[in-house]
């Protein structure tokens, strides 16, 4: 070849690489979350979501709420407590259950997709409380936050109730 069409390739290679990682490296959201894939090959890829505290609040506990159409196989970083058509649900881990402002939250991930298009996150929504309190997953896959099951002013307690262990 000649220098000119080496150095053609070249950049050529050059813009496909740095187009390929700016497509599938790393998506900023709206809502403070970024979504990067770290690895991908012909069946799933392992990926990360990202999730940010803006508030200027501590959360005692939280959890993460978002849409993937690609089911996830395994996690770290954070515990999955529901995968109902694609929208999950994770909570942290017992030893990082506080969140302080501008802190992340990493949810690491091996998913499955068809090889041909890898979709971001969407939905994602960071939703936390101040004061210690236990989570509880109800009958409709519904996520609440409450001081105590037997709470007899609390509206939940019926449906609650019926969640103990």
């Amino acid at each position: 070849m000649k220098s000119k069409e080496v150095t053609r390739l070249k950049q050529i290679i050059t813009l496909a690489v740095l187009f390929t990682f700016l497509i599938y490296s790393k998506v900023n959201a709206a809502d403070g979350s970024n979504f990067k894939i770290d690895d991908n090959w012909a069946s799933g890829f392992q990926g990360q979501l990202i999730v940010k505290n803006e508030t200027n609040k501590t959360y005692k506990n939280w959890i993460v709420e978002f849409d993937f159409p690609h089911e996830i196989t395994s996690s770290w970083g954070a515990v999955q407590i529901l995968n109902k058509d694609y929208s999950y649900v994770f909570e942290p881990p017992v030893w990082n259950s506080e969140l302080k402002p501008g802190e992340h939250i990493n949810i690491g991930f091996i998913a499955i997709f068809d090889g041909v298009k890898i979709i971001e996150p969407s939905n994602v929504k960071l939703i936390g409380v101040e004061q210690d309190k236990n989570r509880y997953v109800n009958k409709n896959d519904s996520v609440y936050f409450v001081d105590t099951v037997d709470d007899p002013t609390n509206p939940l307690d019926s449906e609650l109730s019926s969640l103990k262990t």
